[in-house]
């Protein structure tokens, strides 16, 4: 349960290693921003924890008010979602990381995203400025737009009563807001009308020739 923002302890929190085997590959420049993480963890600056149960990490997450996700080995990352679904803001550091369906949602208006090579007490210092009112905006754009990432199981659709079912009272629209119609809503803004189906090709000054022909 995600406490209230007046209540929660920790400015910023990370779950996950930030031990050398995640830092960067030795064949890129990019910098090193678990290595950074875990020395502002060491200076007593933020928490950091791993290995934690997942009402543990649900915990944590739901009292804090920014929950790192930084740049990993894969393309994407849990502790962006697990972030949004603890209402604890979304701190991205990850530069080249395209965020899920930044074509229809305004990202900027419940993530934030920081360079990596600027980790450190200069980022710490802008999160501790910005007002709680703009902190409680960013929760409740996340509380509008999270569902939206959100792949429901086929239980969901077939067997599962609506009232009796955490989910739909977290994403009361999931029919209509859902990974699944993300997806569609996006392939459909990429479709384009074809200059070769249906059409048929002749040399330049042959077309009255053809279509006589064809009647």
């Amino acid at each position: 349960q995600a406490r209230a923002l007046a209540s929660r302890e920790h400015l910023a929190v990370f779950l996950g290693r930030t031990d050398p085997s995640r830092g960067p590959h030795p064949a890129t420049d990019d910098a090193d921003v678990r290595g950074s993480i875990r020395r502002l963890h060491e200076q007593g600056k933020v928490f950091v924890a791993q290995n934690l149960s997942v009402p543990e990490m649900h915990a944590v997450m739901g009292n804090a008010k920014f929950c790192f996700v930084p740049k990993g080995k894969s393309a994407w990352s849990l502790r962006f979602y697990e972030a949004l679904f603890a209402n604890c803001v979304p701190v991205v550091l990850s530069d080249f990381w395209e965020l899920p369906f930044e074509d229809f949602l305004h990202l900027p208006s419940f993530v934030i995203k920081w360079p990596m090579s600027e980790v450190g007490d200069q980022l710490l210092s802008f999160l501790a400025a910005l007002p709680d009112q703009v902190l409680e905006d960013y929760m409740e754009s996340s509380r509008r737009n999270r569902c939206w990432y959100v792949y429901p199981p086929r239980l969901h659709e077939v067997d599962m009563e609506e009232r009796a079912d955490e989910l739909y009272r977290v994403c009361p629209n999931l029919h209509e807001e859902n990974a699944f119609t993300g997806i569609m809503r996006i392939l459909e803004r990429k479709q384009r009308a074809s200059r070769s189906m249906g059409r048929f090709f002749v040399p330049p000054g042959w077309e009255a020739v053809v279509t006589t022909a064809l009647d």
